[in-house]
């Protein structure tokens, strides 16, 4: 169950980082707080749905949703890396950062499902 509560926080942390980044891009609001809210309670519902109904495979749901959420990370790190070497802005250099700090919570997700393998004694 904590892994579910990770994976939840993780995907909360994803979607308000990339959705304050197209905003702060393009200089304009383009994603309002309200339609923020509907896509993470959607994402939301969509996880939990599939974790709680499909009960024979929630191990592999949810180390499969935190592999999408640490390639959809790393994907935007490098995209600001890049960014920030060739645009020369200093937001891009914020957001890596952000990125980097929300890489924690899916390396944990998935080095618990990984503990869990090991044998006790």
């Amino acid at each position: 169950m904590l892994e579910l509560i990770l994976t939840n926080i993780s995907i909360i942390l994803l979607i308000l980082l990339l959705s304050s980044f197209i905003n702060e891009y393009t200089g304009v609001q383009k994603i309002k707080s309200k339609k923020r809210k509907y896509t993470i309670y959607t994402v939301l519902l969509i996880v939990n749905f599939i974790y709680f109904f499909d009960s024979y495979n929630e191990d592999e749901t949810l180390l499969s949703s935190n592999l999408i959420i640490l390639g959809i990370d790393i994907l935007f790190i490098l995209t600001n890396f890049f960014s920030l070497i060739f645009k020369r802005k200093g937001f891009y250099g914020k957001y890596m950062v952000l990125g980097i700090l929300f890489l924690i919570l899916p390396f944990f997700s998935i080095m618990m499902f990984a503990l869990r393998g090991l044998p006790h004694g």
